[in-house]
C-alpha cells in the first residue's frame, strides 16, 4: 500500500506518528522459511518467520523516500485502537531447529518491491 501510494505520489496513509516497531520481512524468505520447515519435520511445528528486529515504520516510509529521491506526501490517520506498539518476531526456535534466517536485508526487499510496483500497472 505504502510502495503503490508513494510510487503514483499520493498521499502515504500512516498510524501512530509512525511511532511503531514492525518486523518486516521480503516474500522471499518466507517462502525459503516454508519450503525449509516442510522438508526439515513431521507432525505440526510452529515457528516465527521475521528478521527479529523491529524498524520504526517512520524510519521504513524515510527508506522508501531515500530510495525514490523524492519527498512523499505523509497522511497521518492518528491512533488505531489495539494497535500493539511493537510487533517483532521471536525467530530463535527456526533459527536453531532449522538454521534459517532472513536473507534480503529490508533495503533490498524495499528496493525489489518499488521495481517490481514500477513496473506493473495498477489495479
Amino acid at each position: 500500500m505504502w510502495v503503490r501510494a508513494a510510487l503514483a505520489r499520493e498521499p502515504v496513509p500512516y498510524y501512530w506518528k509512525g511511532r511503531q516497531k514492525r518486523d518486516y520481512i521480503f516474500v522471499e524468505d518466507v517462502a525459503r522459511a516454508m519450503l525449509l520447515a516442510a522438508k526439515a519435520r513431521e507432525g505440526f511445528q510452529v515457528y516465527n518467520i521475521g528478521s527479529g528486529k523491529g524498524m520504526w515504520m517512520i524510519d521504513i516510509l524515510k527508506t522508501i523516500e531515500r530510495l525514490l529521491g523524492y519527498t512523499l506526501t505523509l497522511k497521518d490517520m492518528g491512533e488505531r485502537p489495539g494497535d500493539p506498539k511493537y510487533a517483532i518476531a521471536d525467530t530463535r526456535k527456526i533459527r536453531s531447529e532449522l538454521g534459517w534466517k532472513q536473507s534480503v536485508p529490508l533495503r533490498e526487499g524495499l528496493q525489489r518491491t518499488i521495481r517490481f510496483y514500477a513496473k506493473t500497472k495498477p489495479r
